[in-house]
Formats: structure tokens, sequence, C-alpha cells
């Protein structure tokens, strides 16, 4: 044990003498320094909250083709029934986006047992994928503005 022991203290020393502490402090304040004279971030962060819809909806976007590709190619379904779970996993993330949270975890455990007793938990685990990514942009589409 005390073998061991010794070998990760030496590792240990190893990987610090490697990693130059103050080099990486001193670089992290150059960057700091750096966005706040350039105000690129506050640019940056008042973007993305001004076009915040465009972004929510372009993450489904690129989930849902991502989940069309996977399925398709990857586990050989056709493509009308996994676009069709999408749209009614979108409509349905749609019909709850309100409700607590706990709602949406029972809904996705019934989505889960579902899977596995019918045998087809591969579907289902991308229709979860797809409902949780649907309340994801809902969620963050509709939040109130920061004040």
């Amino acid at each position: 044990m005390k073998k061991i022991l010794e070998k990760f203290v030496q590792i240990k020393k190893k990987i610090t003498e490697k990693i130059n502490l103050s080099k990486v402090k001193t670089a992290l304040a150059k960057v700091k320094l750096y966005l706040k004279k350039s105000n690129m971030l506050k640019k940056l962060v008042n973007f993305v909250r001004k076009y915040r819809l465009y972004f929510s909806i372009g993450f489904f976007c690129a989930v849902a083709i991502t989940l069309i590709l996977v399925a398709m190619l990857g586990w050989q379904e056709f493509i009308v029934p996994v676009c069709a779970l999408i749209i009614i996993e979108a409509l349905m993330a749609a019909l709850l986006h309100r409700v607590e949270l706990w709602i949406h975890a029972v809904l996705l455990v019934i989505h889960i047992v579902t899977g596995v007793v019918i045998d087809r938990l591969p579907m289902v685990i991308l229709c979860v994928i797809a409902y949780i990514a649907a309340t994801i942009t809902l969620h963050f589409a509709f939040i109130k503005k920061d004040k």
C-alpha cells in the first residue's frame, strides 16, 4: 500500500512540475483583461439574448436531424416513423413544458418502461432525447427577459 501511495505522490509531483500554474494563471488573467477591455463578451451575451428564440429552434433542429440520421443509418429504421415520433414528442413537450419537473420525469420513466416491454428500446431512447431537447428548447425560448 505504501508503494502505491509513493508512486501516486511521484506522479503528482511530475504532473505539477510539467504544469506551471503561475503561467496558466497569468494567461487566464490576460484573457480576462482582454475580454474586459474589448467588451466582446458582453456583446456576445447580448447577441445571444436578443436572438434566443432562433438559437433554441436551431438547437432543436440540429438534435432532430441528428436523431433522424442515427435512426436511419445506425438502426436501419424507416424515416417516416422516426420523423412522426419526433413530431409527436415535440408536440407533447409543447403541451407539457410549463408543468412541474417531476411530471416530466414520470413521463420519461413511462417511455423507457414501454420501450422495454415492447422490445423497442432504441426507438424509445430516440423519443426520450427528442422530448428532452424539445423541452429545453421551449424553456430557453420563453424565459422572461433579464431585468
